[in-house]
């Protein structure tokens, strides 16, 4: 039975031995795109198998589109980013300023767009079409 291990961006500089029996499971989120990036280095010294995005992945109160996809792009041209989506796998859940707008509710006009936004950020790995046209994201991985 392999071991899973989680470290949470709040700390890190956690340092886990890694053996054959375990998993490293990190997660985080409100990582704004304009904001210095110190943590990803930590994150990667880590090997994690799997980094899961909850929420906030990016600021941008806007309903323009163009603004929502540059600051995905900002967010992914990160060059310590680059490497932790070259050795890792990576899936994400969206909240309030992934789509739109600090505490953003439902009826957000363009919600549904900029959830293909937020999936093609996320396309390390490919996201079935099934995905795309639910309402809600949701995705089970067997790990």
């Amino acid at each position: 039975m392999k071991k899973i291990f989680f470290l949470f961006v709040f700390f890190p500089f956690i340092s886990i031995a890694q053996h054959d029996n375990e998993m490293i499971i990190v997660f985080g989120s409100c990582d704004n795109q304009e904001l210095p990036h110190v943590m990803w280095k930590p994150i990667i010294a880590n090997n994690p198998d799997l980094w899961v995005w909850m929420g906030d992945i990016v600021y941008m109160d806007s309903e323009d589109m163009e603004i929502t996809k540059e600051a995905y792009d900002k967010q992914k041209s990160n060059s310590d980013y680059k490497q932790l989506i070259k050795q890792t796998n990576v899936i994400g859940i969206w909240d309030d300023h992934d789509y739109g707008f600090n505490d953003g509710g439902k009826n957000w006009p363009v919600k549904d767009l900029k959830k293909e936004v937020m999936f093609d950020f996320l396309m390390s790995r490919k996201i079935a079409r099934e995905e795309r046209i639910r309402e809600f994201i949701f995705r089970m991985i067997i790990i």
